[in-house]
């Protein structure tokens, strides 16, 4: 009988592949009015178009909550028209219904 002699090296790569976590973290909350959208302005250009959501997500309570689209170096504001968002945009308001944290209190 032959015997066969294995003196070649067998290189093994791994190949890790990462999973990357997404995180969601509450930036600021949004609630706009009754027939108000919500602006995205470049604030480098003050160039202004209609803000993009991702997938909608509902809720046990039949909530239906939606995300903005969050890019670099642009404001959201919710408001009627285009006019009115810059002027928003000027005042540092973001056009949101005002929050009641308690509201049971008086």
């Amino acid at each position: 009988m032959k015997e066969i002699s294995l003196d070649t090296k067998e290189k093994t790569e791994l190949s890790i592949k990462q999973v990357k976590e997404i995180k969601h973290e509450l930036i600021d909350k949004i609630i706009p009015y009754d027939n108000h959208t919500i602006w995205e302005i470049n604030d480098k250009t003050k160039e202004i178009k209609k803000a993009q959501f991702s997938d909608v997500t509902y809720t046990f309570g039949g909530e239906i909550k939606r995300e903005i689209i969050i890019k670099k170096n642009h404001s959201y504001i919710g408001a009627l028209n285009k006019k009115n968002a810059f002027k928003k945009h000027d005042k540092g308001e973001n056009g949101s219904k005002p929050i009641n944290e308690n509201p049971l209190e008086l």
